[in-house]
């Protein structure tokens, strides 16, 4: 389990990282983990906007922002899915949408580096029987 970026973030999200199997340049198959926990995560809704009619505007969710330290960040694979439970109990799962290192925080004034956006889109979900 790995801290988020934020120990202060009252409302953080747990995320669980699955990792599916991949083959090397042999075709060997490269070890699985079970899944990495990234704890109490700053996580903001992705939404796109749509015209409908004469000037309505709609707005469709179509993922999540992750805000991770570089740690957290250094641990994202192209091909790993993550997991976030809704408080419904709903498990939905995401993919990443860009570049894995995502956009990445830098100070220009200083050496601070306060973390990256991840950013992610939604693939399936669970629904708690």
């Amino acid at each position: 389990m790995i801290g988020g970026m934020n120990p202060f973030l009252a409302g953080g999200k747990d995320i669980r990282i699955f990792r599916k199997p991949t083959k090397d340049s042999w075709g060997d198959v490269l070890p699985v983990y079970s899944g990495i926990t990234l704890e109490n995560v700053g996580v903001a809704p992705r939404t796109s906007a749509t015209e409908q009619g004469e000037g309505f505007r709609g707005r469709v969710q179509s993922g999540y922002t992750l805000y991770l330290d570089h740690d957290q960040t250094a641990l994202v694979q192209p091909n790993d899915e993550f997991e976030i439970v809704m408080p419904d109990g709903t498990k939905a799962y995401y993919v990443l949408d860009g570049f894995e290192w995502g956009a990445n925080w830098d100070n220009p004034l200083s050496c601070w580096q306060p973390g990256d956006e991840v950013n992610l889109k939604f693939t399936r979900a669970e629904i708690p029987s």
